[in-house]
């Protein structure tokens, strides 16, 4: 067995290419990253990285009519900050929603389903840097 160290990266996408991703990695139950690892390596052989059954499952789940571009993502071009700003603007729409939870539980352990290190135990690779006061 070969040992290895994975690092946490930043990357950028374009938004309707890692909506399909993100799905994806949920139907085949693996986290993004390991999705992205195994699609470089299975490029890297020159190997189709899917096989019949998973195109099938991308084409039934509606996405695979969401492809924004060709193989070739170099010639894209990406909005200006300020358009970006525009289009984000527009998007945005504030909704208030309001309602009771009750929990039968002591007020302390009901709080505690509601802080981030109840949370962390949820989402695995999830590491939160917590403040002083929340450890």
């Amino acid at each position: 067995m070969v040992t290895i160290e994975r690092v946490q990266s930043g990357v950028r996408m374009e938004r309707r290419l890692l909506k399909v991703l993100k799905g994806l990695a949920e139907y085949l139950d693996l986290s993004l990253g390991d999705l992205l690892e195994g699609i470089v390596l299975h490029a890297f052989e020159q190997k189709l990285p899917f096989d019949d059954a998973t195109v099938a499952a991308i084409e039934r789940s509606g996405r695979s009519t969401v492809r924004p571009h060709g193989a070739d993502s170099h010639s894209l071009q990406e909005q200006s900050d300020v358009e970006r700003q525009v289009s984000e603007h527009r998007e945005v729409r504030r909704v208030r929603l309001t309602g009771t939870i009750d929990i039968a539980l002591p007020a302390k352990e009901a709080f505690e389903l509601f802080t981030p290190k109840w949370r962390a135990n949820l989402a695995h690779e999830w590491d939160p840097i917590l403040p002083k006061s929340c450890r």
